[in-house]
């Protein structure tokens, strides 16, 4: 308590006697009691009545090396201290005590100064990079406060110093201290696993970078980063966390002095800033405050104005702006002349736009599901709308194929019938995207895409058709990723193009698993199929899947003895045949469904009056279909009877006789007639 009671007493002398006289007794008598590590209260005592003096120093206008000097040798023996593995929480925690007197301390004697020429830097020493080292993230973010404060106050000074005509020479000592003790550790963490743990460091990472467009590191300071060094490193490189990146853009874009320096160092800087913003779409999302003000920045750039004017689409607000970015390039190349140059160039451009995209492929955490989901989002819009400026038949390492078997037929997906949940929860979001893509090239020729999309249809319809009978069709299979994919049938007026890859798609799904009656998929793909029909509008459209659909239809109707699957094929026969009700008799439309159902016919040899049954429930939902098949089931009738036993004709002429009854004033005649062949016979 005397020795608090002296320093109070020094303190009150210095105000009044001469400064330097008073601290040369206090700095004596404290080495005369030293200072003992386990003493804290006297250590921060110390720390204090120092750190005090050297404010009145400084108001003053006195050089503060003599302080400066002690107090930084006082700093560094605390931080050898905190090196030491078998600190106690209780020392470490006394130690921070005394670390937070120091910060704030000099943080005072950094304001009170102004022109910064007293030394003051000397208070940020060796020491101090040693602490950033030692500390704990909780700890770092109370010194990059501490550092944001002093970059402030030497902003501050630098204009005032301007403005007065003064030498800005003077702040070259804090800025080199600031760059010595502080900018390389900085970088360092910016490239840690870590990073995002402290959005603090993108304000430092800012004010470092905003400090080297006037105060460049001296030769002492063992840094040799200019500008854009510091700005290329921090706003693009692949090596820093993205967290960090984009909020260290948003610090700089709205810089004017930042964009000026930018311009005349590197004139191309707008294409990297997209760049940098687009990589780091595929890890946060566009929806969050950093991203979207990112965004808001972005858009005013010259080079991302010119990607929506040549795709004659307007600058898009900031939210999902990446998606919106990916459109306007797809849309720029298909509105581009067939000039293979003009074609290639810009596909170049657009390309380097996107990055590395198989590195962003491959989630830095596979079972985070948020990642994923960015993941498949973006890569799925790329191949949807870039389709064709992504695939290069020619070119074996084009990004299409790459991306499709990364994210949707993955070693995990061909081998395995369990995905992990995250994978399995991305894919059923977002295949739709990737199917569309497909669907916007050349599938008709091309035996890759062909394949690829006969192994997206084998993998995950299955995958994703949850159902067992026609009660839950609608409500399961109305996501289902594939059905997602025919979203261009599902209206009124379909295009050619949208109508081939269904009618293809709908192919490979009745050769993959209804071609065989013992399918154990069969009624997920009979549920997949009656969704796509369900959501169908264009009854022209229906009848170009009935003519694929109905024959296999008629045929397990006709083998069947499985309930669920009876009441499945009942029900899509339906709607394939209500499409008919609308479609005139003297249609060509109705060629390819009546030719189906004379090759029906053929089974009479086989299945007998089962043929009629089947054909008795096409009559009740389209009669002129059947009506206009009499004379060819007559035939088929006749020809069976030249071959089998009385008994057995007998049974299907009448069970014939029986279905030509249901099929009204057509159906009658056509008795009438067989009734008079067969008098006339006998």
């Amino acid at each position: 308590m005397g020795l608090h009671n002296l320093t109070s007493l020094f303190l009150v002398l210095a105000h009044v006697v001469d400064i330097e006289d008073v601290c040369s007794k206090l700095l004596e008598l404290y080495s005369d009691v030293g200072n003992s590590s386990q003493e804290f209260f006297r250590r921060r005592m110390f720390w204090k009545a120092i750190l005090a003096l050297c404010i009145l120093y400084v108001q003053r206008r006195i050089d503060i090396s003599p302080l400066a000097d002690r107090m930084s040798i006082l700093f560094q023996e605390a931080c050898n201290e905190l090196q030491h593995s078998r600190i106690s929480v209780d020392s470490r925690s006394e130690l921070w005590r005394l670390f937070r007197i120091y910060l704030e301390g000099v943080q005072d004697v950094i304001e009170s100064s102004e022109q910064f020429d007293l030394h003051e830097d000397k208070l940020i020493g060796d020491g101090f990079q040693d602490l950033l080292n030692l500390s704990r993230d909780s700890e770092l973010v109370y010194i990059f406060n501490f550092l944001q404060t002093i970059f402030t106050k030497h902003r501050i000074a630098h204009r005032r110093i301007l403005q007065c005509g003064g030498q800005v020479s003077k702040l070259t000592g804090l800025s080199n201290a600031l760059w010595k003790s502080a900018y390389s550790f900085v970088k360092q963490r910016c490239s840690s696993a870590t990073s995002h743990n402290l959005p603090q460091l993108a304000d430092v990472a800012a004010s470092f970078t905003l400090l080297a467009i006037n105060f460049l590191p001296g030769q002492n300071t063992g840094i040799r980063e200019r500008f854009f060094d510091c700005f290329q490193f921090f706003g693009w490189s692949d090596q820093v966390d993205v967290n960090v990146s984009c909020r260290f853009l948003c610090h700089m874009l709205p810089n004017q002095s930042v964009i000026e320096k930018l311009s005349s160092d590197f004139p191309d800087f707008e294409r990297s800033i997209i760049k940098s913003w687009f990589r780091m779409a595929w890890y946060l999302d566009s929806t969050s405050d950093c991203m979207q003000e990112l965004a808001r920045q972005i858009s005013k750039l010259t080079a991302f104005i010119s990607v929506f004017r040549q795709a004659n689409t307007d600058v898009p607000d900031c939210s999902n702006c990446p998606v919106q970015f990916i459109k306007a390039l797809g849309r720029g190349y298909t509105a581009l002349p067939l000039d293979i140059h003009r074609r290639m160039e810009y596909r170049t451009k657009a390309l380097d736009f996107f990055g590395d995209v198989v590195k962003h492929c491959t989630t830095k955490d596979s079972t985070n599901q948020e990642q994923a989901n960015l993941v498949y989002n973006l890569a799925g819009h790329i191949l949807k709308y870039c389709a064709q400026l992504t695939y290069v038949k020619s070119n074996a390492y084009c990004l299409f194929p790459i991306i499709l078997e990364k994210l949707c037929l993955p070693r995990s997906v061909l081998t395995s019938k369990d995905l992990p949940p995250y994978l399995t929860s991305s894919l059923k979001q977002f295949l739709h995207l990737f199917i569309q893509g497909l669907s916007q090239l050349d599938f008709r020729r091309d035996p890759y895409l062909q394949r690829k999309l006969r192994e997206i249809v084998i993998h995950h319809l299955p995958r994703f058709q949850r159902v067992t009978s026609v009660v839950l069709v609608a409500s399961v299979s109305s996501v289902h990723p594939i059905v997602k994919s025919l979203s261009s049938s599902y209206r009124d007026a379909v295009s050619d193009d949208a109508s081939a890859f269904r009618l293809h798609l709908i192919e490979i799904v009745k050769e993959e698993f209804l071609r065989d009656f013992n399918s154990p998929d069969s009624l997920k793909a009979l549920s997949f199929l009656i969704s796509v029909e369900e959501n169908m509008k264009n009854p022209v459209e229906i009848s170009k899947d009935a003519e694929l659909l109905l024959p296999m239809c008629l045929n397990r109707l006709l083998v069947t003895g499985n309930i669920s699957e009876k009441e499945l094929v009942t029900h899509l026969r339906g709607l394939l045949l209500d499409a008919y009700k609308t479609i005139p008799s003297s249609s060509p439309l109705l060629n390819g469904v009546r030719s189906a159902l004379r090759d029906f016919l053929g089974n009479i040899r086989l299945y007998q009056s089962r043929v009629f049954k089947v054909l008795e429930s096409v009559a009740l939902a389209q009669p002129s279909l059947i009506v206009d098949l009499i004379p060819f089931m007559t035939e088929a009738v006749k020809s069976y009877e030249l071959r089998k036993d009385v008994a057995i004709d007998r049974q299907l002429g009448m069970n014939y006789f029986v279905f030509l009854s249901s099929l009204g004033e057509a159906g009658d005649a056509e008795k009438v007639k067989l009734m008079q062949d067969k008098s006339r016979s006998t």
